[in-house]
């Protein structure tokens, strides 16, 4: 079973990212409405659920120009994205059940190419290097922050 939400439905698009406990801006819909400046086309999220768990994906359906009317590509926007798993048993067989529905969903929606940027934060890709073929574009590094300490600086002598 899938469903898919446009962009204007801002409360379903935060449902389903609540449900799923993200809060990293590149999935939200307020991100999408200022990368689809950049990159225009119709932004969608594509929630996904059967036995084994669920899956959200939001993306950006654009139309191909210079070809054939009637056909598009997908990508996410710049940053990172891709699908997010919430798996409750077997994660790899969720992932293959989802890619199935979606490729139905694309051949129905006449959407030829995808162009997925997998978020490195998020290890989102692993579950789909069996079924799409990876490239590394570029390294991503990050470093953790550590809180400020704070010390008493009135202490009683």
């Amino acid at each position: 079973m899938y469903e898919v939400i446009a962009i204007h439905d801002h409360m379903r698009w935060q449902k389903i990212l609540d449900f799923f406990q993200v809060t990293d801006i590149y999935y939200t819909s307020q991100y999408f409405l200022s990368a689809m400046k950049l990159d225009p086309g119709e932004s969608l999220m594509f929630y996904y659920a059967d036995d084994e768990g669920e899956v959200v994906y939001p993306f950006i359906k654009r139309k191909i120009e210079n070809g054939d009317p009637g056909y598009f590509d997908l990508t996410t926007p710049f940053g990172y994205g891709g699908p997010l798993l919430k798996a409750k048993a077997n994660a790899a067989k969720l992932a293959a059940n989802f890619i199935i529905e979606f490729a139905s969903f694309c051949e129905k929606e006449k959407i030829i190419a995808e162009f997925i940027r997998f978020h490195p934060l998020m290890d989102n890709a692993h579950f789909f290097e069996n079924h799409v073929k990876l490239l590394p574009l570029y390294e991503t590094r990050w470093y953790l922050r550590r809180k400020p300490v704070f010390i008493d600086s009135l202490l009683s002598i």
